[in-house]
């Protein structure tokens, strides 16, 4: 599979693998050791360059695809957020529910990038057999 994806979309999932382990490493660091968080720590430094590059890596996944694919993935969130509650609640339940999902997204890149290189595969594999 990862052979015949185009550079730029093996690219989007190297940089999505790396910003979900950096951003998760980075969140998971700063939760297990006493003063990470704190203003001056070294160590607080190092977690926030883990969470910076991570980020960065994020943006450049989802440049090179998946960013329609995490669109989608968290207004449908939020379409359910929507959905399963009654009416004075529901439109803030649902604007909650997708603000939420677009965070988790950008902390887990590697689903809607992942996404985004199968449908390439499918839709190259569709192309390919209808044409050849």
């Amino acid at each position: 599979m990862f052979n015949s994806l185009p550079t730029y979309k093996k690219v989007g999932l190297i940089a999505s693998l790396i910003g979900t382990v950096l951003m998760t490493g980075g969140f998971a660091l700063t939760c297990v050791i006493p003063g990470a968080s704190r203003s001056g720590s070294f160590i607080g430094g190092v977690i926030a360059v883990f969470i910076v590059i991570g980020f960065i890596a994020t943006v450049v996944s989802y440049a090179t695809g998946g960013l329609i694919e995490a669109i989608k993935s968290a207004l449908h969130v939020g379409k359910w957020g929507w959905l399963l509650m009654s009416f004075p609640v529901d439109i803030f339940t649902g604007l909650i529910s997708t603000i939420a999902a677009f965070y988790i997204l950008v902390a887990f890149p590697i689903y809607p990038v992942y996404k985004s290189c199968k449908k390439y595969l499918e839709t190259h594999i569709v192309v390919e057999n209808y044409y050849f």
